[in-house]
């Protein structure tokens, strides 16, 4: 007698794999872990930012009624204090932009990165006419992602771009994609003064600094920013670059799942 033929099983229909299992309770985890900790960091910024604009204001007042009568020291104390209080504001307003870009919800739709990215060159040439710019750009694709966060992405990555060429007699800022990635991967290149790869990791830190404030200006959040952009849309950032010899941005926005981080 024909044993009887067993249907095949189902898929998912037998015992789940506890390595699967487990990388999603990491996963789940992981992205509460986040969420407390941008929800951390936008209570505090915003809570900080009203004592620190009465500071501020104060020493705005006490400098304009009072510097003329104060002697020359004093009023180098005075300039360094309101310097030091206007980066602790530009700060925390980083501090918050970052926490609501955890928060915030992706509004997706079909772009061209060569449009996204032209746009932005131009905005951002506005205010540096003056700069010898040459710009090598390439084809970009077009992908879903959420438009005005992107355009941030280039905005950080392009001004980055613009502030480290600025010893350079002729800076040049190339933008493409390596030739048969998938998904594509979007490089922005520039000849500026680089910086030691063995710190690359660290780059994408908030406040990170690689360069001395007095050479160039900013806090050192809008790497951070662009990482954050990158991985809300599943992709991957990274960076190549010597002392020197320029750097060279890469990222890609995936189609796949969103990083929380």
């Amino acid at each position: 007698m024909t044993p009887p033929t067993r249907a095949p099983a189902e898929a998912g229909s037998g015992p789940p794999d506890p390595v699967t299992a487990e990388l999603a309770a990491c996963r789940r985890e992981l992205e509460q872990l986040q969420r407390d900790f941008d929800g951390f960091n936008y209570a505090v910024a915003h809570d900080l930012r009203a004592p620190l604009r009465a500071v501020g204001g104060f020493l705005d007042a006490l400098n304009e009624d009072y510097v003329r009568h104060l002697p020359a020291p004093a009023q180098a104390y005075l300039q360094r204090a309101r310097d030091s209080t206007g980066r602790a504001q530009r700060m925390l307003d980083a501090l918050l932009q970052l926490s609501r870009l955890g928060r915030q919800r992706l509004e997706q739709e079909v772009t061209s990165l060569s449009t996204l990215a032209d746009e932005v060159r131009q905005e951002l040439m506005r205010d540096a006419a003056e700069r010898v710019i040459e710009w090598r750009t390439g084809p970009l694709p077009t992908v879903t992602c959420d438009r005005r966060l992107c355009h941030e992405l280039f905005a950080q990555l392009f001004a980055n771009a613009i502030k480290f060429t600025a010893g350079q007699p002729r800076a040049v800022i190339e933008v493409f994609v390596r030739e048969g990635t998938i998904p594509p991967v979007v490089v922005v290149r520039d000849n500026g003064v680089g910086f030691n790869a063995a710190r690359a990791e660290h780059l994408f830190m908030p406040f990170a600094r690689f360069h001395p404030p007095q050479a160039f200006e900013g806090i050192g959040a809008g790497l951070a920013l662009a990482a954050k952009i990158v991985r809300r849309h599943g992709g991957q950032i990274g960076v190549e670059s010597v002392e020197g010899g320029g750097a060279t941005f890469h990222f890609t926005l995936s189609a796949g799942p969103a990083s929380p981080v």
